[in-house]
């Protein structure tokens, strides 16, 4: 008997530590590299400008602040512009410098816009706040600005979606063959490219989705005091209980594999309690 009991609590130990490992969370680049070492300081980027003739144009190169700032403003001309017959392919920034065995980062967008030479600021307010951010294909963090969207010719997926702030300035593409060759000049008057991202944030990205609002049953029947099988109970979560549920609430991995261990170890018990 004694052995039956070993070899089951090792089973719901064994169960936990495999819903714990099921857990991943992003890199904070502040404990992969110091600010005090060469290597921290590598990590850096710059703004970029391509018209539809795809010619690439980028800013001066911003280096990581000491306390993880990365901030950079690119004035794309009124004559660069020009030079791509007043057509916008895509703008954005690229960070490069990060270690690349720890993707995702964790980063904080805390300022992103683009103000035409002849317009309105437009905030990118899709892209703020605290986020996981996974390496992008050509290396390195880009955000990656377009009207429309980037779709391969192949396989026909979308692999750069379009901006909802760039919805309504379809006038800065042109006019194009079904080749994507410009027929037709736009009217894309330049201006600047504004972003200030802190790579070091404390704060953890917020991956929590939101819990829809229980229906409260006319009447609820009192729960067995002892349930004849192990299954719990299914309940619609109240307030007080969402929380503590993970499939009403998945705030984590390592919650849900919590949970999942608890349920083993009750199960375990019970089974032990039965043989005797």
């Amino acid at each position: 008997m004694k052995i039956k009991k070993l070899l089951i609590g090792m089973t719901a130990a064994a169960m936990a530590a495999t819903c714990l490992s099921m857990s991943a969370s992003a890199t904070k680049l502040q404990d992969v590299l110091d600010p005090s070492s060469e290597d921290y300081y590598k990590v850096g980027g710059a703004g970029f400008y391509m018209g539809r003739g795809w010619v690439w144009n980028q800013s001066d190169w911003v280096t990581i602040a000491e306390d993880g700032m990365f901030e950079v403003d690119y004035d794309i001309s009124s004559v660069l512009a020009m030079s791509s017959q007043n057509t916008l392919g895509s703008f954005g920034i690229m960070i490069n410098g990060f270690p690349a065995d720890n993707y995702p980062y964790t980063i904080d967008v805390q300022e992103a816009s683009f103000t035409p030479t002849d317009g309105d600021p437009i905030e990118f307010t899709s892209l703020l706040g605290v986020q996981d951010i996974e390496e992008s294909a050509e290396g390195g963090i880009r955000f990656v600005l377009r009207i429309d969207d980037e779709v391969d010719a192949t396989t026909g997926e979308v692999k750069t979606a379009a901006c909802p702030e760039l919805a309504g300035y379809e006038s800065w593409i042109g006019e194009l063959d079904d080749a994507g060759a410009i027929t037709a000049p736009g009217d894309f008057p330049g201006g600047k490219l504004h972003f200030k991202i802190d790579l070091t944030p404390e704060e953890t990205a917020d991956t929590e989705e939101p819990t829809p609002e229980p229906e409260t049953p006319d009447s609820e029947e009192p729960a067995p005091e002892t349930p004849d099988s192990t299954e719990p109970e299914s309940q619609a979560p109240s307030d007080s209980t969402a929380a503590q549920t993970p499939s009403a609430n998945p705030e984590s991995g390592a919650s849900a594999g919590i949970a999942l261990a608890g349920i083993a170890v009750a199960a375990a018990a019970l089974a032990v309690s039965k043989r005797k």
